[in-house]
């Protein structure tokens, strides 16, 4: 996995946000895009100074695929969305459309498969807003027809762009397959001022296997998922099995949350099913199994996920606090006042921090140093200010490589804030890249820079453009 990290530069400091290191870790770069042994890369010139047009080349340099699309998606799996007059298909490595370029908006690929979007009536920042959205394979087949208002998604954490959307260069900035494997997808209805969704769902596999009549559908667990509809009187929520069919219908629970983790693809499934009691002028939980047949009598008032077969659960008629089992039984009684007191919380430790002798160390999951700060005076403004170096998984064989930022070694070399240089009256941070015994192998002359990937890293200049850097520290190829 590769880590990403972009540096801002003010009057008179130039910092890297340390957490956009930690997010950006797993994420895919533009860089990429396969196995070493076949690693391709965008490249791009610029046409009649002011449209770029789109290619491939090899991690050599050499040109695979000439400049000549309107844009261009990252290869997967030998592929990639490619723009020609205006509209979208799919090519190969030859730069051929085994797709032919019919389509109005794309989305990148995506688990194999890619939203395009026809009859779009409304667009917002070169994305089309509104129009009918269906999905294709990598072998450019529709799989669904363009029939949807729409498909949920989730911001996916920022990754430079070399040029990004406006210039051609499109990106997986979004991620439409949610957490439990599924696409929600849903139909709008025509009223301008009151746009209601029914959602339906799609599988990993490009199926519709419930089609969008719901309020909402949250995530499958044990093929199972809580669904909500408005049966006039209000919004009620009922259990749906991933066939489509219907387990409970929503005309009772106000809300049906489950108590395991998505995560925990091994342990079946609890709901906490919460409904109003008439009698008692109260809303009440009760607990459920996956299929929603009741677990026990126990009516609680509130109560916290399961950890290990275990759960915080607060009584209705004492209001007090104590820890339920998986099969609804008291394993503590309720009897505190607050959770805290029934089951004390564990410290939270930072995963990435690790102390020797008292000393504090930093390391990421697929690194094999450890990074730490230490204060020294700044021979520029002559203030005090943590410098970054790095050691050996024991805090041995440390290289003072005294960076302003923390580095992160990406196939053998990392790009660090090395020292200052002077433009006018301001100082700016510029960044070189070392290997892992400290050399220096590029002087700090790049504004901006990608890790490593495939043989190659992204690196930019303080005038905005981008290129192509071996890991020699030659320039490969210098975007234009």
């Amino acid at each position: 996995m590769l880590l990403v990290f972009s540096i801002y530069f003010l009057a008179n400091r130039f910092f890297i946000r340390v957490s956009q290191w930690i997010i950006l870790i797993s994420l895919s770069l533009s860089i990429p895009i396969s196995a070493e042994t076949d690693a391709l890369f965008r490249i791009n010139k610029l046409v009649n100074g002011n449209t770029y047009h789109w290619g491939i080349m090899d991690k050599s340099g050499t040109v695979k695929i000439s400049p000549r699309f309107e844009g261009l998606g990252e290869f997967t799996d030998n592929v990639a969305l490619a723009q020609l007059n205006k509209k979208w298909g799919v090519i190969n490595k030859k730069g051929e459309f085994i797709r032919k370029p019919e389509f109005q908006d794309v989305r990148q690929f995506e688990n194999g498969l890619a939203w395009v979007i026809q009859n779009c009536t409304y667009w917002l920042a070169w994305e089309c807003e509104r129009g009918k959205w269906g999905l294709i394979n990598q072998a450019g087949e529709i799989i669904i027809q363009p029939k949807y208002d729409g498909v949920s998604s989730l911001e996916a954490p920022y990754v430079p762009r070399l040029f990004g959307r406006p210039s051609g260069e499109l990106h997986k900035d979004r991620f439409f397959w949610d957490k439990d494997g599924y696409a929600r997808v849903y139909t709008e209805s025509n009223d301008p001022f009151n746009r209601i969704r029914k959602y339906g769902i799609v599988d990993s596999n490009g199926k519709e296997i419930i089609p969008p009549n719901y309020h909402k559908i949250d995530f499958f667990q044990n093929d199972i998922a809580p669904f909500s509809q408005n049966n006039g009187k209000g919004i009620f929520y009922g259990l749906i099995h991933a066939s489509g069919e219907i387990l409970i219908e929503a005309n009772t629970y106000k809300s049906i949350v489950s108590l395991v983790p998505l995560e925990d693809k091994y342990s079946e499934v609890i709901w906490a099913a919460s409904y109003y009691d008439k009698d008692k002028h109260v809303t009440l939980i009760k607990l459920l199994k996956k299929d929603g047949e009741e677990i026990s009598p126990i009516r609680l008032h509130q109560i916290h996920p399961f950890k290990e077969g275990l759960a915080l659960a607060r009584e209705t008629h004492t209001a007090k606090w104590g820890i339920l089992d998986r099969n609804g039984n008291w394993n503590v009684e309720p009897t505190y006042k607050s959770y805290r007191d029934a089951f004390p919380e564990e410290e939270k430790k930072r995963k990435n921090l690790i102390e020797i002798n008292g000393k504090r160390f930093y390391k990421d999951a697929n690194e094999d140093f450890l990074w730490f700060s230490e204060t020294e005076v700044d021979p520029y403004d002559k203030e005090e200010r943590g410098f970054w170096n790095y050691s050996d998984l024991e805090g041995n064989n440390v290289v003072y490589c005294k960076s302003f930022e923390r580095g992160y070694f990406s196939e053998g070399v990392s790009w660090i804030s090395l020292r200052y240089r002077k433009k006018g009256n301001e100082h700016i941070i510029y960044l070189g890249l070392i290997n892992e015994q400290g050399k220096e192998l590029v002087p700090p002359i790049y504004l901006n820079a990608l890790p490593f990937r495939n043989g190659l890293g992204a690196a930019q200049v303080f005038g905005g453009n981008w290129g192509y850097v071996n890991k020699q520290g030659k320039v490969v190829w210098w975007i234009r």
